[in-house]
């Protein structure tokens, strides 16, 4: 279970206990609307309620694999000249492989705005 569907739960659990939106924010340290918005999805779709709907946004443009080939390098292979992999040079290395993704205008800024998302969201910048 996530950690937002348990605060959701806890929210559920607070006010089946009969309390007050205002009491249930307090006793868990969030806001009244927070509470009612889903004490009504519980009460409006039960359990089903308490799940994130979809979201609206672009689809995903980067492959597993683009991102598995990413941190493969960055873990396995030394930079040149560098102690350390910057996002410019993991793009410059990526080169070509990466044109198969959808990443817009613009090659080596796009993908190095890729391999710097990657390398900050699996904690790569200090190794």
């Amino acid at each position: 279970m996530g950690a937002a569907l348990a605060a959701r739960a806890r929210i559920v659990l607070e006010c089946g206990k009969g309390l007050e939106n205002i009491q249930v924010a307090e006793n868990l340290g969030i806001t009244g609307q927070t509470v009612g918005k889903w004490r009504k999805r519980f009460v409006d779709s039960r359990l089903d309620g308490l799940t994130d709907e979809p979201r609206t946004g672009r689809p995903r443009t980067v492959s597993d694999n683009d991102v598995e080939r990413i941190v493969d390098i960055t873990l396995h292979e030394d930079p040149k000249a560098a102690t350390q992999w910057s996002s410019r040079m993991l793009a410059d290395r990526l080169g070509d492989a990466m044109q198969d993704a959808d990443l817009g205008d613009g090659p080596n800024l796009n993908h190095r705005c890729v391999a710097g998302r990657v390398i900050v969201e699996h904690n790569l910048s200090d190794l």
